[in-house]
């Protein structure tokens, strides 16, 4: 997992996630959700996701 430096991270993140959302709609839109092309960009937003709530997490706990 991601060790989070900066808010900065954070917000790099937030704005891969949203780009992955919007294609992951627009594949399963196109082939279907059970197309392998689908199924591997939700596995990166999964991913990305798991960054993500990783840092919220350790900022909650850590807070600056």
């Amino acid at each position: 997992m991601l060790v989070p430096g900066s808010f900065d991270l954070q917000s790099s993140i937030s704005l891969e996630i949203e780009k992955l959302r919007e294609r992951l709609v627009s594949l399963g839109i196109r082939f279907g959700l059970m197309h392998p092309e689908v199924q591997e960009c939700s596995r990166q937003l999964d991913e990305l996701l798991l960054q993500y709530y990783e840092i919220v997490r350790h900022h909650k706990n850590n807070p600056s």
